[in-house]
């Protein structure tokens, strides 16, 4: 015991094998601060005066509508004051299960769900950023109660995302792991299930006239972009156990980049008006980080290499590794993004 216990202190202790620095493990998670979209007008929706014929001789149907504009008004409130993201969390997972109750409602009886004025709901996409300043979207509006189920559920998602970016600041990153891994969950029931629904049910609105939450291309996207930062976070929690597994670090940071690299395909081939949309931030984002994690997985490929006693190949490939992490001198050229 005590023989392996010296073992361990000598490997650490190794100047060939030097301790993973803080600066690398806080560059390696770097991460965009995502935030839910924005919820306008909201003053000017009422479910009680939309529905007032429909559910104005029923007590069941009154405090269900009553319940609805509470829970939209708190919602919206912590939407536009940049409040907890649990808050917000909390928030819309109360408004959830109200607006779908209301749905079945209507679809179940639709001869009674009688407007007496016109139901308009007007969001800012929280992955746009094509009005005035490049960092929020535009109002976009639709009378389709599923159109604010869609952003209520994207509300949900990019909350969790929002919650596992302040984990990863705060170090704990196995809480981050999963806040990643919920984010990415709510992002493949939009495109497996909910959007999809939305079409059978004869939806008439145009997914381009619309924020990119209402988007089966973008949902599949930003589901891959999810679980590339959940394997961030993994990576993180790698690196903090001594001794580093070097292959397996190199690994995650190969399927990192891999998931971003997807992420652009799909987005770019797909949904080309909503990746135009994007806040030009995130998309530097998102080439620096595709070749970093490139350049890092050398990185780590090559300390591996090293510890296997294999000097000449771990020289050449930190060579090469040195090439992907310098700017590139070129837009075309291998390296890491000027800006």
């Amino acid at each position: 015991m005590q023989l392996e216990e010296q073992n361990l202190n000598f490997r650490m202790s190794d100047p060939t094998t030097p301790p993973i620095p803080k600066s690398l493990i806080r560059l390696c998670t770097s991460l965009h601060a995502y935030r839910p979209g924005i919820i306008e007008g909201v003053d000017k929706l009422g479910y009680e005066t939309c529905f007032k014929s429909a559910g104005g001789h029923h007590a069941s149907t009154s405090a269900l509508l009553r319940s609805l504009s509470q829970a939209r008004l708190e919602l919206a409130a912590s939407l536009t004051t940049g409040s907890n993201p649990e808050d917000t969390l909390a928030n819309a997972e109360t408004y959830l299960p109200l607006i779908r109750t209301l749905l079945l409602s209507c679809e179940v009886q639709p001869d009674t769900a009688v407007l007496d004025q016109k139901l308009e709901f007007k969001w800012r996409g929280g992955l746009e950023g094509d009005d005035v300043g490049g960092t929020v979207g535009k109002v976009r509006t639709s009378q389709a109660l599923m159109y604010e189920l869609t952003m209520t559920i994207g509300t949900i998602s990019l909350s969790h995302a929002s919650i596992g970016c302040s984990r990863s600041l705060s170090g704990d990153f196995v809480g981050a792991v999963h806040s990643f891994k919920s984010a990415a969950n709510v992002m493949e029931h939009l495109r497996s299930s909910h959007l999809p629904q939305w079409v059978a049910l004869g939806s008439s609105s145009d997914p381009s006239s619309l924020p990119c939450e209402c988007s089966a291309p973008c949902a599949l996207s930003f589901g891959q972009m999810f679980k590339s930062h959940a394997q961030q976070m993994a990576v993180a929690k790698a690196l903090q156990t001594p001794p580093v597994n070097h292959s397996l670090v190199g690994k995650l940071c190969a399927g990192i980049r891999e998931g971003m690299e997807s992420f652009v395909r799909t987005c770019r081939g797909e949904a080309g008006v909503h990746w135009c949309r994007m806040p030009t931030a995130y998309l530097k984002y998102v080439a620096f980080q595709t070749n970093l994690q490139e350049g890092l997985g050398a990185y780590f490929n090559a300390r591996d290499a090293w510890g296997r006693g294999e000097y000449g190949l771990a020289l050449a490939m930190m060579r090469e590794c040195r090439g992907m992490l310098e700017v590139r001198k070129s837009i075309t050229s291998r390296g890491i993004p000027e800006d």
